[in-house]
């Protein structure tokens, strides 16, 4: 359990995790720097919460089985939430998503405005990886200033079963409420 920690311009991750097993982080705040928390491999993991005002992802990463994202602030230039691996088993609930990042992308110090996307699945979004997107659940959540609130994009050896989507409040939403691509 990581618990109470505030962390002011992380220079690449706020929290960085490989094979996480049964952890909980709660009432983190990040802000400035990259990504918030960045896990490659997550078994029952909870994040609850947290506030995380980013100048990258807020959360990120993939290869998760039983996770839990509820009741956390997520501010960022770039995504609020992105899945770049498979996942199974996820529920993101009860979270404010909202633009514009008040930090700047530290690589893109240009890009600003609205952030790209509250949730984005991508599974195999930066190398080859075989998996699906299985038994998600995206409830309840408070979406306010961005391009897109909900971005899928599947690549080759990935695939989507159980996704669902519902009760979400999003406005100044200025490209898509829904994206959904596949190169397959």
């Amino acid at each position: 359990t990581i618990r109470g920690i505030h962390i002011t311009e992380a220079s690449n991750y706020g929290v960085m995790g490989y094979e996480v097993e049964n952890g909980v982080f709660e009432n983190l705040q990040f802000t400035k720097g990259h990504d918030g928390i960045h896990l490659r491999g997550a078994k029952n993991l909870i994040i609850r919460n947290c506030s995380f005002e980013t100048g990258d992802d807020c959360i990120a990463g993939g290869f998760w089985t039983n996770t839990s994202i509820k009741d956390c602030y997520l501010n960022s230039t770039c995504n609020g939430i992105r899945i770049i691996y498979p996942v199974y088993d996820l529920e993101i609930a009860r979270c404010k998503i909202e633009g514009p990042g008040h930090y700047p992308q530290p690589h893109l110090p240009k890009l600003s405005g609205k952030m790209l996307a509250a949730v984005i699945v991508q599974p195999g979004a930066w190398w080859p990886a075989v998996g699906g997107v299985e038994d998600v659940h995206i409830h309840d959540l408070d979406i306010d200033n961005v391009r897109c609130a909900f971005a899928s994009d599947l690549k080759a050896n990935t695939w989507s079963k159980s996704l669902v989507i519902e009760r979400i409040k999003a406005k100044n939403v200025n490209y898509a409420a829904l994206q959904i691509e596949s190169w397959k």
